[in-house]
């Protein structure tokens, strides 16, 4: 049995279309603040298929950054998930690049006994039109 998340960014309509199959929601952070991505997560891979779509769509504006993480970032034990997650939304910095958001959240969550995997990927969507050389 494995969890698994997977995100279709579309970073000209400014947004993403996350599935999850039993793993930890996303984050969103922005200038706006950091939010939670609120996920109806099937079961993890390996239990089986319930038949059930659970895709959400979130919106990515300007400057926002999807940030994914496996759950040994967040998991301690004796320790509810939502006090991870609490920890996780007050690390974010909204401002950082994608590659220095990634580092400072392996540095500042990174339990000092390592007892699971630890990983971040961060997608921060910037202008297309400046991708595009205008």
């Amino acid at each position: 049995m494995a969890t698994c998340l997977y995100a279709l960014i579309d970073p000209v309509a400014q947004t993403a279309n996350i599935a999850s199959a039993g793993h930890p929601p996303p984050v969103v952070a922005s200038g706006d603040g950091v939010t939670v991505v609120q996920l109806d997560p099937g079961p993890p891979i390996g239990i089986g298929l319930d038949g059930r779509d659970r895709e959400t769509t979130v919106e990515l504006r300007h400057g926002a950054s999807l940030i994914m993480y496996t759950d040994g970032l967040i998991e301690r034990r004796r320790e509810s998930l939502e006090v991870g997650l609490w920890r996780l939304r007050d690390t974010i910095d909204p401002y950082l690049t994608a590659p220095a958001q990634c580092d400072h959240l392996i540095r500042g969550l990174r339990p000092d006994v390592l007892e699971d995997d630890l990983c971040t990927v961060v997608v921060r969507i910037e202008s297309v039109a400046s991708s595009l050389g205008r």
